[in-house]
């Protein structure tokens, strides 16, 4: 692959991966607008936006209209929202690939955001609302986010809450896509057997109307913080699994400790060899899907610990997750999990480097929230120098007793007391 970077005229800054004898066109456009854009009275709206967009513009007025454009030629369209970005996403035979960046602008600087498509939408957009109350993992994630940031834009949920949805209207839409999108809160990338130079001409063409900025440019300067304190919520809901997840606040992207917070990851519960699934699932049996996760921001980093159990072994669940992280923090891993866990996160960054896709998500999304852009080939050596000494520091300083949060979502029928007892006894003994 070959990677060039360009700013166009209004400052939009774009890529352009291209790789010869390719059939396939990729083209990806990213912005600083999600759900973190939002305070409580607006929350919903970034995501119900994204939504508006595929209602239709002025070359491509209805759904319809632009699901055929994409489609009709052999493409296909998503679009997802987040609490950082949001992203927008074509995939098209590269002889096509002017129809994809005229459907894309056309959608955004166009849409006619008509009250009635907003209210046939607003329809859709609540049953999106309403199978998340189905889904388990989906409410024990939305907790454990309330748990650790509260009332802020981090821990309320992307979608909204009913109030919100059911009352936005169109001058919200419109004020909302006019203060959080314009050139400099987006990169756009594109992939393909391209001519390089014909290839910027159109995105010049299709994009240079995008503004160059807005009074409302720059991350949120809402603080992120988490209390030391550890608090559980229970939620009893009639499903044939309770889900258990576990966090505590991480590094941020910046943070010397990233590197060391990965490796405990991969230790920890990222893959077949990793100790939770050995000791919780293939050992016990307590689990089919147990694992760990290390997430971060420019701003803020979480570490989570998931699973879902039987209702009647939830508290055994929690013990045997517990007493793996307790283990971490005694003593160093050994020289073996060390180098498993750094190949691991090599070998699977070495893999996705051949796709074209998520070169394309690393660029967008490493340009928007730090302003380089990174491949997974240029984080392949970040963990290298991480020892096992590092992996014990990071986790007596990251799994603090008094730090952890736990959402359970199912019909578990102890208390919230008892997992604070599992919790206190198992982690401070």
């Amino acid at each position: 692959m070959d990677i060039q970077r360009k700013v166009l005229s209004n400052g939009l800054r774009t890529f352009a991966v291209t790789q010869k004898g390719i059939l396939s066109s990729h083209v990806v456009l990213g912005l600083r607008a999600g759900a973190r854009r939002e305070n409580a009275e607006t929350n919903g709206i970034a995501h119900f936006l994204e939504h508006m967009f595929f209602r239709g513009g002025i070359r491509y007025p209805t759904q319809e209209i632009i699901s055929r454009a994409i489609e009709g030629v052999g493409g296909n369209f998503n679009a997802f929202t987040g609490y950082d970005k949001v992203y927008f996403v074509i995939g098209i035979p590269v002889n096509k690939f002017e129809v994809a960046m005229d459907v894309l602008s056309d959608m955004l600087f166009n849409a006619q955001l008509r009250t009635e498509d907003i209210d046939a939408e607003r329809g859709a957009v609540l049953q999106e609302l309403a199978r998340r109350a189905d889904d388990p993992s989906s409410i024990a994630w939305e907790e454990l986010h309330k748990l650790m940031y509260g009332d802020t834009s981090l821990g309320r949920p992307i979608v909204g809450p009913r109030e919100n949805l059911e009352r936005f209207s169109r001058p919200d839409f419109v004020r909302f896509r006019q203060e959080m999108y314009n050139a400099r809160e987006a990169v756009l990338a594109f992939s393909g057997d391209l001519n390089v130079k014909s290839a910027y001409s159109l995105a010049e063409k299709y994009f240079s109307g995008l503004p160059r900025t807005s009074s409302y440019y720059g991350f949120p300067d809402e603080p992120i913080s988490s209390s030391a304190n550890p608090e559980i919520v229970i939620k009893q809901k009639d499903f044939a699994q309770a889900i258990i997840t576990l966090g505590v606040s991480a590094p941020a992207f910046h943070s010397n400790d990233r590197a060391s917070a990965i490796v405990l990851d991969g230790i920890l519960g990222s893959g077949m060899s990793s100790r939770l699934f050995q000791n919780v699932r293939t050992l016990k049996g307590l689990a089919y899907s147990v694992t760990s996760d290390y997430g971060n921001g420019h701003d803020f980093g979480a570490f989570v610990c998931s699973a879902g159990v039987s209702p009647t072994k939830t508290e055994e669940a929690i013990q045997a997750i517990a007493l793996e992280i307790r283990r971490l923090m005694d003593e160093p891993p050994s020289a073996n999990e060390l180098q498993c866990a750094k190949s691991f996160r090599a070998g699977n960054l070495a893999m996705s480097s051949d796709n074209v896709s998520t070169i394309l998500g690393w660029l967008v999304g490493s340009e928007l929230s730090y302003g380089k852009a990174v491949t997974p080939t240029d984080a392949i050596h970040d963990a290298d120098n991480v020892s096992r000494k590092d992996v014990t520091r990071i986790a007596q300083k990251l799994f603090l007793p008094g730090g952890w949060k736990v959402s359970i979502v199912g019909p578990y029928g102890g208390s919230v007391e008892t997992i604070q007892d599992i919790l206190h006894t198992t982690l401070i003994a």
